[in-house]
């Protein structure tokens, strides 16, 4: 019989334990199911709240109205359990998974990433219809997945995007749709969260982005009116560095 020898050290005294490699094994097991159930118990807390908004959801005015000029009113019924259902085989996608697929760290970090970007994705498909006329109830229950939702409602926000900056005077919508844009991508929803500094690295989402180099991210933040002179968690304003030289590739044989 092989035993492992682990050395651990209690006050001065060394003290030996020996392990068996089963208990090693058994415990590593162990532990692979207890990410397992981390997951589970996220996707599932967030899966029930997510219905209820639905629920909410479906009671506004908002749906009401909308309800009313589809023309396919009378399957409107279906929309809302369509996205429950999206969202429930999500949830069973990773609850099929073995516990030994939690153990490694980079599966673990996607089914986190997969379980929080859940919500989202199910509002988004239910925005889709609320706001596009030209979509009736029946394709948007019956043919359109969270994935295709989230394409379309980019593609849209986008489009009317552009057409309020090229407008010239809709400052108030331009910075409207821009934090709109900014909540799907990053995951700030008001005003406010525009100059919060990071709980870690202390920096607002802005100065982050600059010093990211993220264009995009920085010139959408900026849009939705972001404060570029906001402090950071230290009380500090930080400016992004400036741009690196070019960088000279000599082709030449030396």
């Amino acid at each position: 019989m092989i035993s492992v020898c682990v050395y651990t050290h209690v006050s001065t005294c060394p003290v030996y334990q020996y392990t068996h490699p089963y208990t090693l094994a058994h415990a590593y097991t162990y532990q692979q199911g207890q990410r397992k159930g981390v997951v589970m118990n996220m996707v599932e807390l967030l899966d029930s709240a997510l219905g209820q908004q639905l629920d909410a959801a479906a009671l506004s005015p908002e749906f009401t109205a909308r309800v009313g000029t589809d023309i396919h009113a009378r399957y409107s019924c279906e929309l809302i359990p369509s996205i429950k259902r999206e969202s429930k085989a999500r949830v069973d996608v990773y609850g099929a998974k073995p516990g030994v697929w939690f153990g490694d760290n980079a599966h673990l970090g996607k089914a986190v990433a997969d379980c929080l970007a859940l919500p989202a994705l199910a509002m988004d498909k239910l925005r889709l219809w609320l706001h596009d006329p030209a979509l009736n109830v029946v394709e948007a229950s019956r043919e359109i997945n969270f994935q295709t939702a989230r394409l379309w409602v980019m593609k849209r926000r986008a489009r009317l995007l552009a057409e309020a900056l090229g407008a010239g005077d809709k400052e108030d919508e331009v910075a409207a749709l821009a934090l709109e844009d900014c909540g799907a991508r990053h995951g700030i929803s008001d005003v406010p969260s525009l100059e919060h500094p990071d709980d870690i690295s202390g920096e607002t989402p802005l100065i982050t982005h600059c010093f990211l180099g993220d264009v995009a991210a920085a010139t959408r933040l900026l849009l939705a009116r972001a404060n570029p002179n906001a402090v950071t968690q230290e009380g500090k304003v930080r400016h992004p560095p400036p741009p690196p030289p070019p960088l000279r590739v000599c082709m030449c044989v030396c």
